[in-house]
């Protein structure tokens, strides 16, 4: 299975993939997993809130710990 439901927004809502990376990396690294999510999704629905937004979202976060 392949969902993009944050990529594949209509401009001027969606990150690329390369934003998307960059705002990840932007968020201090002692965040949880949980709140890594919560700061993805929250970025989301200030770009298109809930009601707005007809396409999926679906997180994986891992942390490379090397």
């Amino acid at each position: 299975y392949y969902t993009d439901g944050i990529t594949d927004l209509p401009p001027p809502h969606g990150r690329t993939e390369h934003e998307l990376a960059t705002f990840i990396a932007t968020l201090p690294r002692h965040l949880t997993a949980q709140q890594i999510a919560d700061a993805i999704c929250a970025d989301l629905a200030e770009r298109v809130p809930d009601t707005e937004r007809h396409d999926d979202v679906a997180l994986l976060i891992v942390r490379d710990r090397r």
